[in-house]
């Protein structure tokens, strides 16, 4: 249904995702002619936004409306005590805004309170018995619809990693977006919460060492960190203040450098902190093989959010407002 004034989106989908609900979708969206422009925090602001709470459903629908999604760069967000699962969170990935120059980006938002999980595609049925062509045709029906979701997910910007780890859980069990692992590997924008920044060598060095895992994950937990270190908590070795951390003021706030990340340890993490009476307002991140650091603050450095300095294991749920 369209949403009037008032609530963080323009369409809201609720209950079980069925046959013609991109129809439906598609219909609101052609219809409207000039929406109110929607800004989640320091998001960019964004003219349809299609809200989620739904327990899943249809998966060939789910495709559908992830294929509208990206034809109609729709963004996607769920709400506080709401929750997405199954098929509905595949449309919540596919949640995408159009920027300058035609370029899209993902544009999708999970609040604190919010619940994301994802699990394979399976067929519900009723029979205990079943002929060999039904148990044949139940297989190529299977191995057809992961091979459109596959494509499908990749048109949509889907991290491939995401996939490949859903399709692990069977419908009685789910993925769940629940922490800030999961969140910063998988581009999932956590709102709604008030998140204290300290400008430290601490802070920053969380937020270099989570950006390294972010970006490598696959590859740093097949090496020297194992998988459980990060997945179940053991964060201590990953947290480890490296030698060298370098911490100055500068005429806006303060300045720390991280180094030692690959390649061979020149690599070094610069993390900038604006302050204004004390407090940390901006906090910018770039990475830099100089070591001299010429580069004058925030040049080519992008702004963070402080959800992205708080360690791995950070359960989204707890920080809710």
């Amino acid at each position: 249904m369209p949403v009037q004034g008032g609530s963080p989106c323009h369409i809201r989908l609720s209950g079980s995702i069925a046959a013609g609900d991109a129809k439906r979708i598609e219909t609101i969206v052609n219809s409207a002619e000039d929406r109110r422009p929607i800004k989640i925090e320091d998001s960019s602001e964004h003219r349809t936004v299609l809200c989620l709470d739904s327990p899943g459903g249809s998966y060939v629908e789910g495709l559908r409306l992830m294929n509208l999604m990206r034809d109609k760069g729709i963004g996607t967000l769920i709400e506080r005590n709401a929750g997405c699962f199954s098929a509905c969170a595949l449309v919540f990935m596919a949640g995408q805004i159009e920027e300058e120059e035609a370029l899209t980006f993902p544009w999708r938002h999970l609040h604190y309170g919010g619940r994301l999980g994802f699990h394979a595609p399976y067929y519900k049925t009723d029979k205990e018995t079943y002929q060999k062509e039904e148990v044949q045709q139940l297989i190529d029906g299977l191995i057809l619809t992961t091979s459109w979701l596959l494509q499908n997910s990749e048109r949509s910007s889907i991290p491939v990693s995401l996939i490949t780890e859903m399709l692990r859980y069977g419908p009685s069990e789910s993925l769940n977006v629940d922490n800030v692992l999961r969140a910063g590997r998988w581009n999932i924008t956590p709102y709604g919460a008030s998140i204290p920044v300290n400008a430290t060598e601490r802070a920053a060095n969380y937020l270099c060492q989570n950006q390294y895992i972010w970006e490598r994950y696959d590859d740093y937990t097949s090496g020297a960190l194992a998988r459980e270190y990060i997945e179940e908590n053991r964060l201590s070795d990953l947290y480890k203040m490296p030698s060298g951390v370098a911490l100055k003021k500068t005429q806006s706030g303060i300045r720390v450098s991280v180094p030692g990340f690959p390649p061979e340890g020149t690599r070094i993490c610069v993390v900038d902190f604006v302050l204004s009476k004390g407090r940390v307002t901006k906090v910018h991140q770039v990475w830099d093989f100089n070591y001299e650091e010429k580069r004058p603050p925030f040049a080519e450095g992008g702004e963070v959010p402080a959800w992205k300095l708080l360690p791995l294991n950070a359960v989204l749920h707890s920080l809710a407002k």
